[in-house]
């Protein structure tokens, strides 16, 4: 039986499969270590109440690293540091550059095979073969842009960093008034919605460039068609949500990771890391780790966080939290096609 706070065991060879077990069984973990931290500061064991706050945030960001691909597990034993992180939250950028290329693929494929059709007439496969160079063109521009992108949210990522790196260096300390502000703001930066503010909306914008020529062909293509299409995009979309929603919890967890990191090893192991000794006694109740540890776990409880990164791992979305999280996402992707849509028909019109 595995003891709370220990990291599942895992083998030198992992395959996609074991990856995605493994991944379930670390969110499974994260959950019982943070109930664990919860029970543990209601004793008044502060240090070791931390600790395990520490350990459930290292065990959920490694869940949704291994279910998004982004590593795998055999590298879990790996720690979570800086780099590791700096490194995760460009790949979620990386990632959601792939997904756009993949989604224009498929449009590829299905201007492809809808202009194969005998049935189709001179003029739409006229209109198809000027919608896909446009197509073509948005993925050349999307290869050139993404190091630009990479660039913009690095920027926007090193300022959060340094800002809550200043509450990292705080950490050990006893928590004040100005402190625990410090703390409010952080939290409320590092939300969903202001997230978002990290990634360039140029990565979005790229999908309404796509979805804006797939309006074009839906135009024009009898309902058999569209609705082909249509079951193609919806399917597309809804992984493009999913992914987007694990990735931003990520951003959010990582972030939320960064003031323990050292700062527990320096109090658990002072010799291996090379500081002076910190007796565990020095983390108290007014400690500020000890605040910012109750405020990220009322934070995960309150918005289900944990409970939705399970679901979404399991591939079973049930509770109505996340199942509003995945629609969000979807109604932002569809409002953009829709958007798209109702502009070319207002043209068309106006043309007529």
């Amino acid at each position: 039986m595995r003891a709370i706070g220990e990291m599942p065991k895992t083998r030198s060879n992992t395959s996609p499969q074991g990856d995605m077990q493994l991944s379930a069984e670390l969110i499974d973990l994260a959950i019982s270590d943070l109930k664990a931290a919860e029970l543990l500061f209601q004793y008044r064991l502060y240090p070791q109440a931390v600790f395990m706050t520490q350990q459930s945030l290292e065990k959920a960001i490694k869940a949704i690293l291994l279910k998004l691909k982004l590593i795998r597990g055999q590298e879990l034993r790996q720690k979570i540091r800086h780099q590791v992180i700096t490194e995760s939250l460009e790949l979620i950028i990386h990632r959601l550059i792939e997904d756009f290329l993949t989604l224009a693929g498929s449009f590829l494929t299905i201007l492809t095979n809808v202009e194969k059709d005998r049935e189709v007439s001179m003029e739409i496969k006229n209109l198809i073969r000027e919608i896909r160079e446009k197509a073509k063109a948005e993925i050349c521009k999307t290869i050139q842009l993404s190091s630009t992108v990479i660039n913009l949210f690095r920027r926007g990522q090193n300022k959060l960093f340094r800002d809550i790196e200043k509450l990292g260096k705080m950490a050990l300390q006893e928590s004040t008034e100005d402190s625990e502000k410090i703390i409010e703001e952080l939290l409320e930066r590092t939300s969903h919605y202001n997230i978002l503010d990290l990634i360039s909306g140029e990565v979005y914008d790229i999908y309404a460039k796509l979805f804006n020529e797939i309006a074009k062909l839906m135009m024009v293509l009898n309902k058999e068609k569209q609705v082909e299409i249509s079951d193609i995009l919806k399917e597309e979309i809804r992984q493009i949500a999913i992914y987007s929603s694990l990735a931003l919890d990520l951003s959010t967890l990582v972030v939320w990771y960064a003031p323990f990191e050292r700062n527990v090893s320096r109090v658990r192991y002072p010799k291996r890391e090379g500081h002076s000794v910190i007796s565990p006694s020095t983390i108290g109740e007014r400690t500020l780790i000890v605040k910012w540890s109750k405020k990220v776990m009322s934070v995960i409880k309150d918005q289900e966080i944990y409970e939705c990164i399970k679901e979404l791992i399991h591939g079973r979305i049930q509770s109505r939290k996340c199942k509003e999280k995945i629609s969000a996402y979807e109604q932002y992707l569809k409002f953009i096609t829709e958007v798209q849509n109702n502009e070319l028909h207002s043209t068309s019109l106006q043309s007529n």
